[in-house]
């Protein structure tokens, strides 16, 4: 403003000098009756010229300087200059209502799928957020016929009598039973909002300090059977050791070894396994008989000096397999040690 002031002050500030200089000499000059009028007129005029000029160069310099503060603005880029933001109370906002709903005022309001205000409730799709600020009946009306006020804020709401909020509750999100009652959990995972603090007559409940999610998380969540896929093929956390007296040949050890992975489930893919034998439940290794053969095509065993310990790898299903014949006839144990962890099976060997 004050650079605009000044480029309509300067071309006045000329006129008047122009017409000044017909009426009175400069200042500072002898005011006695001219000797030679013409040429203090010219004098006078060539004095305002200047002055008129120097105002002039005083107002373009002001409209470079509006020109180069403005220009960024205009471009869209970052500036110094204070930017008049629009601004209003975000605390309450209008919405527009679903078809064929009436709602009432202090109620808690609900978005659903579509964007439309509904009654809270605990319904799949649902995500509450604030009080109803008046009555609205579009019963008769088609999605956004009607606009309802809702505010977000800290309510109190009616406790569930079902899944009551307890004290072990507050400062975490509960949910919504109805349209105006809240829950320590409901089926839909439709959340209410952070618990504040319980009374005898009510949960008080902050609608502006959670996240809506809508309905529940879905593919997000995380299962068993999504863990063991991934799983299965990284984690080998034990094996599974089953030794038999029945089978063909008759009158040895059947014995399996399978590996698993953290969820039980057999690993597919080739493990290495040290396997050692003994009279007795993890007792020191011993050569008790003869190892046959391997009974899975794939197993590769390598047999130590003697009979009572070897290395193996197993086949492509984590399965390896062999037969032992004990001698003379008694029980016999399998220790497979996989993955730092040792499993063991037995069973009394007869028949040899």
């Amino acid at each position: 403003m004050k650079t605009l002031f000044t480029a309509f002050l300067a071309p006045l500030i000329f006129i008047l000098g122009l017409f000044t200089a017909f009426l009175a000499p400069p200042l500072g000059v002898d005011r006695s009756p001219p000797t030679n009028s013409a040429t203090l007129f010219f004098e006078n005029v060539g004095m305002v010229f200047k002055i008129g000029l120097s105002h002039a160069l005083m107002a373009i310099h002001g409209w470079i300087g509006e020109l180069w503060c403005v220009a960024p603005l205009a471009l869209g880029l970052s500036s110094d200059e204070p930017i008049d933001t629009p601004e209003r109370a975000g605390a309450v906002a209008a919405y527009p209502v679903a078809a064929s709903t009436k709602l009432y005022a202090g109620t808690m309001a609900a978005l659903n799928a579509s964007g439309y205000v509904v009654p809270a409730a605990d319904t799949t799709g649902l995500v509450a957020f604030g009080r109803i600020e008046a009555d609205v009946d579009n019963s008769a009306g088609a999605p956004g016929d009607l606009m309802v006020n809702v505010k977000r804020g800290c309510f109190k709401w009616a406790n569930s009598t079902g899944s009551a909020v307890v004290t072990a509750d507050l400062n975490t999100v509960i949910y919504v039973e109805d349209d105006h009652t809240v829950a320590h959990s409901n089926s839909n995972a439709v959340k209410a909002g952070l618990a504040i603090a319980i009374d005898s007559d009510g949960v008080w409940v902050d609608s502006t300090y959670h996240l809506p999610v809508v309905g529940t998380v879905g593919a997000g969540a995380i299962t068993a059977a999504k863990l063991a896929a991934a799983v299965a093929q990284m984690i080998v956390a034990s094996a599974v050791v089953t030794v038999a007296n029945t089978g063909t040949p008759d009158g040895v050890a059947h014995v399996t070894v399978q590996a698993k992975d953290a969820q039980g489930n057999n690993v597919a893919a080739r493990v290495p396994v040290a396997v050692f034998l003994s009279a007795t439940s993890y007792g020191a290794p011993a050569d008790l008989g003869t190892l046959n053969q391997t009974l899975v095509a794939g197993s590769l065993i390598k047999v130590d000096t003697t009979d009572a310990e070897f290395r193996a790898v197993t086949d492509a299903t984590g399965l390896l397999s062999f037969t032992y014949a004990r001698s003379p006839n008694g029980d016999l144990y399998v220790m497979a040690q996989l993955g730092g962890i040792c499993a063991v099976g037995n069973a009394a060997i007869t028949g040899n």
